[in-house]
């Protein structure tokens, strides 16, 4: 167990003060690639409120209709000064000098790569800091075999 893990957990429940969190004078770059209606924005907020620390979500997104509730939902809850919404695909996007201490994204699709999942991802490893923690690290793809009689009779009956 690092030093920093300790100091978060001996935080006490009433957010006293005089524990030194290690973050809590830093501030925290989120890149959100693929941020969609924006759920993991949230979430990543409420973490650094909870450990009172100073996060900067930048989301991408390249859906118009995802741009559009992005930025209602920016707009909405007054999160101007904490969350940059950029439209444009992550395999394309040239944005200088972005760095992020945290680059998280959802899975792309229900089958990990039938949205080119790792082809968006893996360019993105150039905006992370050194020694910064890249959010889905790895998944695998799991294929279970399937027994239905009731589906096995419909495609009998058009083979013939």
């Amino acid at each position: 167990m690092t030093e920093e893990t300790k100091e978060v957990e001996m935080q006490s429940d009433d957010n006293s003060s005089d524990v030194a969190l290690p973050f809590k004078d830093k501030e925290i770059v989120v890149l959100y690639f693929g941020a969609g209606r924006g759920p993991l924005i949230r979430r990543a907020l409420a973490a650094a409120k909870l450990l009172q620390a100073k996060v900067r979500v930048i989301a991408l997104d390249k859906n118009p209709n995802a741009i559009v509730t992005l930025r209602n939902m920016i707009i909405d809850e007054n999160l101007q000064d904490r969350v940059k919404l950029i439209a444009g695909d992550m395999r394309h996007v040239q944005v200088e000098d972005m760095k992020g201490d945290i680059l998280l994204s959802e899975l792309l699709g229900s089958f990990g790569d039938n949205e080119l999942s790792p082809e968006c991802l893996n360019p993105t490893a150039k905006y992370l800091k050194p020694n910064g923690i890249y959010i889905p690290w790895a998944y695998t793809n799991h294929l279970v075999p399937l027994s239905s009689q009731v589906l096995w009779n419909e495609v009998r009956q058009y083979a013939n």
